[in-house]
């Protein structure tokens, strides 16, 4: 039998039960939805006289242990994730689950709208703006992460189990719905399914490929950033309409998914971060994301901290102003990292967006970084940090960092939000520039400034030849780059985004000045 006939056979099978009662109370009057495992009727509860939704497992499946005790675990699953005792209002309520002349049921409400991929292939261009995504998606994060702390992995996230309730008549936007808890998934036409995975190839993470026992919150967090992902931008990146599971298998496991540099950065990152590889280098659950999400859309509210303020009277000062602070300006001089952690582990200030450890202006900016001390530290300090794990912008400035501090912020997953590093009047030199330069974390990087950092040749040439390859604007100002190292940045076809490079202050020569010039409108020299 072709597959073509066992999918009649079976819709034939799911629209022979259309008038049947389930129960003694549950009138199937519409088939809603089919699938290769069960079937979703428009129902009556004949009763109360309530309409309702039923999924019922398809009768050849009954004798599958694991697929039936799937099918039962779904209500329960569901009915895990409440909030104040009541069901999350983001995820599919189930009613009631039975069994009735040898079909297994579940009873849940019934929803009228769409799914966020019939949504999104509605749209002219077939995406969405980042703030509809935003404010689409951050419920269904919540959900997930009401889930994960009830001890719930979805293991099937992806647009066509998200659904927005149409609430237009009560002038309204969409409700969303986070559909299938615990139950295998429906076939559709872009699904093999394969026994020893549970989810849809093209949304799992690689890591379920591999040992699908061992598959915990991360895996959802994979699957809601290519949720978000083909959101943003009209298509998963992985999926092969006609190709076996084992070419998605293949591509999910040794593809990197290129991020637009439209996407706004600070989204942009938490997609980075969302879709990396290896689990550990992802958020560690949905509410870590969830947080993401929320500093993401926040304004950011800096305070700016004077030398010698004490945690508690910067505690004070916050309290007052009436804001939650997500960012922080330390205004130089400053030493150490005592009085770093002492203010970020207040929790008024976590998670921060931006931190920002300064010296306050002067005039002649030759003789800045000569005042702080402790760089290394702080910024191991920083790579660590709870505090620190949604920063989307740093800056250590004049702190003595060198190529170990750059080390210790390079080496660190959990600074993979970051969009904007500044490490100015430190003393990197070519290895620090090298380090960073290959940091695999840093690929998303937008803004970068390494200037007064005794960077020469080798490092300009680590950088334009690194991971840097998301950079739009990029500060070498000050350093020892001579004429080599600025060819090179700026025939660098890994660093095609940038919108400026400043080499002012570098030993060129006037006759290269020239050519860059003549070659690039890119290019920032000032002095020359």
């Amino acid at each position: 039998m072709t597959e073509r006939d066992e999918y009649l056979r079976l819709r034939q099978g799911a629209e022979a039960r259309i008038g049947v009662t389930l129960s003694e109370k549950y009138r199937l009057e519409s088939l809603l939805g089919f699938g290769g495992t069960a079937a979703v009727y428009v129902a009556n509860n004949v009763v109360v006289g309530r309409p309702c939704a039923i999924k019922i497992l398809h009768g050849e499946h009954k004798n599958q242990a694991e697929l039936v005790e799937r099918f039962r675990r779904e209500a329960f699953a569901a009915n895990r994730i409440r909030v104040d005792g009541q069901p999350h209002p983001n995820v599919v309520d189930i009613i009631d689950a039975g069994e009735s002349d040898g079909h297994l049921y579940l009873v849940q409400e019934l929803l009228r709208g769409e799914t966020l991929a019939d949504y999104i292939s509605e749209q002219p261009e077939q995406r969405l703006a980042p703030e509809v995504v935003v404010a689409l998606m951050r419920p269904v994060v919540h959900a997930i992460a009401v889930a994960h702390t009830a001890g719930v992995v979805h293991r099937d996230i992806k647009p066509d189990n998200v659904f927005l309730v149409d609430r237009s008549a009560l002038g309204r936007p969409p409700l969303p719905k986070v559909l299938d808890f615990g139950i295998a998934q429906l076939r559709d036409a872009r699904i093999t399914v394969n026994d020893r995975f549970h989810g849809t190839p093209a949304y799992m993470a690689p890591e379920t490929f591999g040992t699908p026992a061992a598959v915990d919150a991360r895996a959802d967090i994979w699957a809601l950033g290519l949720t978000m992902y083909e959101a943003l931008t009209g298509r998963n990146p992985f999926d092969r309409p006609d190709a076996p599971w084992y070419a998605i298998m293949h591509a999910v496991q040794s593809e990197t998914p290129p991020l637009l540099a439209e996407i706004e950065p600070a989204l942009r990152a938490i997609l980075r971060r969302c879709i990396q590889k290896l689990p550990a280098h992802r958020f560690d659950d949905g509410a870590q994301l969830l947080a993401a999400l929320d500093a993401c859309v926040d304004p950011d509210n800096t305070f700016d901290v004077a030398p010698g303020t004490g945690a508690e009277r910067v505690k004070d000062a916050v309290s007052g102003a009436g804001f939650r602070c997500n960012g922080l300006r330390f205004l130089g001089p400053w030493s150490g990292v005592g009085e770093l952690l002492a203010v970020i582990e207040l929790e008024d200030f976590a998670p921060l967006r931006t931190l920002s450890l300064a010296e306050a202006p002067s005039a002649d900016t030759s003789k800045r970084g000569g005042r702080n001390s402790g760089g290394n530290d702080i910024a191991s300090a920083i790579a660590q940090h709870d505090a620190c794990k949604l920063l989307a912008s740093l800056e250590i400035s004049g702190g003595g960092i060198t190529v170990a501090g750059a080390a210790a912020l390079a080496d660190s997953a959990a600074l993979a939000t970051l969009s904007a590093l500044a490490l100015p009047f430190n003393r990197l030199g070519d290895l620090g520039a090298v380090t960073l330069g290959e940091a695999p974390h840093f690929s998303w990087l937008h803004t970068v400034d390494l200037s007064s950092n005794a960077i020469g040749n080798e490092g300009a040439r680590a950088i334009a030849q690194g991971t840097l390859t998301g950079l739009r604007h990029l500060d070498l100002s000050h350093n020892r780059i001579g004429d080599e190292g600025a060819k090179i940045l700026c025939d660098s076809e890994k660093l095609a985004s940038l919108e400026s490079i400043n080499l002012d202050g570098n030993p060129l020569s006037p006759e290269v000045c020239a050519e860059l010039r003549a070659r690039t409108d890119k290019l920032v020299l000032v002095s020359q």
